[in-house]
């Protein structure tokens, strides 16, 4: 391990020897700013504060996503409906809605916490929907003997089916 984190500094170093240093900074300039700036709380407060943002965006995406691909997975009709608009939107970038969403929302916090969740809900979304969509047609059927509602099905045989897809997706959506 220690040897591929010295190859990767390495390279970093003789790239920085031929390129601008404004764009390519040398190694131990960026190390030396870093521990520079740890010993100032500037570095710890906005840490937090991105951590804040993450979170919020995280929670807040997830749960729109699951309510969605709930929604998508369990009545077909409404996937039938939305799965044209789904499939455009999330091929998207949050990136490249970014400008967008700066129009909307302006430049506070409401923007970063917003893109977080954009991205976030998209994947939630379809990780929620092919989770319920794999659920195994034994259980259902035991569901429909049993004469469970939709919702009772919904708790107690659909979601904890599909929480390993539900689990995945929030992984993907953290990064």
């Amino acid at each position: 391990r220690l040897v591929g984190v010295l190859t990767i500094f390495l390279v970093w170093g003789t790239a920085a020897l031929f390129a601008n240093r404004l764009f390519l900074p040398a190694p131990y300039v960026v190390v030396s700013k870093l521990l520079s700036l740890a010993q100032t709380s500037g570095l710890y407060i906005d840490s937090i504060a991105t951590i804040k943002r993450t979170c919020l965006g995280l929670l807040l995406g997830s749960v729109v996503g699951v309510l969605i691909g709930a929604a998508l997975g369990t009545v077909k009709s409404l996937y039938n409906a939305f799965e044209f608009p789904l499939d455009f939107l999330r091929s998207i970038p949050a990136t490249a809605l970014f400008p967008l969403f700066i129009i909307v929302f302006g430049l506070g916090e409401t923007v970063k916490i917003f893109v977080a969740a954009w991205a976030t809900c998209f994947v939630m979304c379809i990780s929620t929907l092919y989770g319920i969509r794999n659920v195994s047609h034994t259980r259902l059927l035991v569901a429909k003997l049993k004469k469970f509602s939709l919702f009772k099905t919904l708790r107690l045989i659909t979601l904890p089916s599909a929480l390993p897809h539900i689990a995945a997706g929030l992984r993907v959506s953290l990064s």
